[in-house]
């Protein structure tokens, strides 16, 4: 979004287009049709994607001693 605030600052966050796509669990519509994310519902998901990350990474290390 454009800010055209006198001390802009950098604001993080996902799409919930996006999202929709990947997770639709952690998005909601309102009556307008406009999108929003439930965040709190994202961070099992990510901490999730992290743990398979970090066995696969794991795994991988193991085969270059190897």
């Amino acid at each position: 979004k454009d800010d055209e605030d006198e001390n802009p600052k950098i604001h993080l966050g996902f799409s919930a287009q996006e999202l929709l796509d990947i997770v639709p669990e952690v998005v909601s519509e309102d009556d307008e049709g406009m999108y929003s994310v439930a965040y709190q519902k994202l961070v099992p998901v990510l901490v999730k994607a992290i743990q398979e990350l970090t066995e696969e990474v794991r795994e991988l290390k193991k085969k270059v001693e190897e």
